[in-house]
């Protein structure tokens, strides 16, 4: 268990609220220190009603859930596309935050970071959104919304699939013309 967790950004479900938790002993010492943490915005009644609604709608509609089997869903559709495209190197995540490394070959696992913004280029002209994350740029980085669901994943993954095939038959069709004299 962390001492310390800040979180933001899906608390408020679009509008602005944070906040940090921490173990006793820690809070004790901003206390015993006299360090008091002030922010323009913090405390906010507004905020705090809106997170506890967000809170509120996770619980009635059993939303952590719903993303554990979606995500589960997904990546199972993901590890699918591995065995199909040699592109795809390693599926993983948890729940519906999930990464979808790509590479250039199995042996050296060289990022595959071109091929990456190619795919990413092409899903958001399919009305995906998707982002690449890693040191190499290579990771597709799946973060839908909570009421993602079971169809949501078949459509991303059928756009995947048809981009990836693609890719591949632009490939094999270059190399065809290299072997011609």
């Amino acid at each position: 268990v962390p001492d310390i967790v800040t979180m933001g950004k899906s608390i408020g479900n679009g509008h602005p609220v944070a906040c940090v938790a921490a173990t006793q002993p820690v809070a004790r010492a901003f206390e015993a220190t006299g360090v008091e943490y002030f922010n323009t915005f913090g405390g906010s009644p507004v905020s705090c009603a809106v997170g506890l609604a967000v809170l509120n709608v996770l619980e009635k509609e059993q939303l952590q859930d719903h993303a554990t089997s979606v995500g589960s869903f997904l990546m199972e559709l993901l590890g699918q596309q591995k065995i199909k495209h040699p592109i795809v190197g390693d599926v993983r995540g948890v729940g519906l935050f999930i990464g979808v490394d790509l590479i250039k070959d199995e042996a050296t696992r060289t990022p595959a970071t071109e091929e990456a913004a190619y795919l990413v280029s092409r899903l958001k002209e399919n009305y995906v959104l998707l982002s690449t994350d890693g040191p190499g740029r290579n990771i597709l980085k799946f973060k839908p919304p909570m009421c993602f669901s079971l169809d949501n994943a078949r459509q991303v993954v059928a756009k995947l699939d048809a981009i990836l095939t693609d890719m591949e038959e632009k490939v094999r069709s270059c190399e065809t013309l290299r072997l011609q004299p």
